[in-house]
């Protein structure tokens, strides 16, 4: 995680110690002078420069222990070269992000960018969703403190806990009786703001592995009909595992693409739309490498839109249509909403029933790991002109 955390940082510094090209190097042999780098730079409290050296010059193979023996205590004597002057450099190697997004981020937030930058490469926070068949918050922490976990109640998510420090699931007698769900505090206020009532029927438009599905079951009290839809049944099959984890019914899953149309009227539908996921660099970093600038002003807002317009045809008049995403991209959020709500004028935004805090003047919600602690996250709640 470390490494690919900070590649670009990584393969910067060492880049002027090798006589070949960095990238022209054996994949394994590239690996191996990552970790090892990795380990002198950005973990040094845990991993003694010698003993970085030591245990990584035998993983790459019996043909390089030279190179990476010589490349890493170069590195280790004299560090990494001085940081660019160019500041959209200087921040992309230093916070070990894309330069296209840090200078998206510089335009839009300013000096708050590195802020938001910082955020990306710092351990995720461990959150839990309380199964409300079954506890509250504030039972579920208690019984975690009585198992010797830190927790208290979530101040963002009405549903969530936060505790101190991963531990393992399987040993949890909470979480195998089906108590809780781990699922971030962002992702949780989706659901939230949905505010699904016991005996509606809701449409979960992009299920997933089903951590949506199960909040808005647990919602329904045993009392109304959820339809969840996704396009890969591995992962409808994953979720039903989940469901029955959590003692929860009344949902029923339908593999297929929801733009195909044909879903019944719902009173209320959630799109937890596909999206670059660069809010959620903290818990998944090989994201920010993956994702490219196109992908987030031309390629996803398509297909996003198209999703939504399609979820629309399922909402009931004076229903509500809540569209979320894990990026803070406008092209995916804003862009996406205004564009649809144009076309749309039997829509509205409608304010989500969360504390005022959370919510912005537009009536959306817009999370920042900066200022949140929470996943980057966009909802947009709206409502359907009865």
């Amino acid at each position: 995680m470390g490494v690919v955390r900070r590649l670009n940082t990584l393969d910067w510094a060492l880049t002027p110690l090798t006589s070949r090209p960095f990238a022209s190097l054996d994949p394994s042999v590239r690996a191996a002078l990552r970790l090892g780098a990795f380990q002198l730079l950005f973990a040094g409290d845990r991993f003694p420069a010698y003993a970085a050296v030591n245990e990584t010059v035998p993983l790459a193979g019996p043909k390089a222990k030279g190179l990476v023996n010589a490349v890493l205590r170069a590195l280790q004597r004299q560090g990494p070269p001085p940081w660019p002057v160019d500041p959209v450099t200087h921040l992309s190697l230093k916070h070990s992000h894309p330069e296209w997004l840090v200078r998206r981020w510089i335009a839009r937030w300013g000096t708050e960018a590195e802020k938001v930058l910082e955020a990306g490469n710092a351990e995720p926070p461990f959150s839990l969703r309380a199964n409300r068949r079954k506890n509250t918050p504030e039972a579920l922490a208690a019984g975690l403190r009585a198992e010797g976990h830190e927790a208290a109640s979530s101040p963002i998510s009405p549903d969530g806990v936060r505790v101190g420090r991963f531990f393992s699931l399987l040993e949890s007698a909470a979480f195998l009786e089906g108590f809780f769900s781990v699922q971030d505090e962002a992702a949780q206020l989706a659901v939230s703001a949905l505010d699904p009532r016991p005996g509606e029927l809701i449409l979960d438009a992009c299920a997933g592995v089903g951590g949506k599905t199960a909040h808005v079951a647990e919602r329904l009290e045993g009392r109304g009909r959820v339809i969840a839809v996704d396009t890969d049944g591995e992962r409808l099959a994953r979720s039903k595992q989940n469901l029955r984890r959590l003692g929860l019914d009344g949902v029923e899953t339908a593999e297929g693409d929801l733009r195909r149309g044909g879903w019944p009227d719902s009173d209320r539908v959630l799109v937890d739309a596909p999206c670059s996921g660069l809010g959620t660099v903290r818990r998944r970093p090989d994201i920010k490498w993956a994702v490219s600038e196109e992908d987030v002003s031309r390629r996803l807002p398509v297909l996003q839109g198209e999703i939504l317009r399609a979820a629309a045809q399922a909402v009931k008049p004076g229903g509500v249509l809540v569209y979320a995403t894990c990026t803070m991209e406008p092209e995916e959020n804003e862009g996406v909403v205004g564009a649809f709500l144009a076309e749309r004028r039997d829509f509205a935004a409608d304010a989500p029933p969360l504390p005022v805090a959370l919510v912005s003047p537009d009536g959306f919600v817009r999370l920042r790991p900066d200022q949140h602690g929470t996943d980057g996250f966009f909802i947009a709640r709206l409502r359907r002109k009865a």
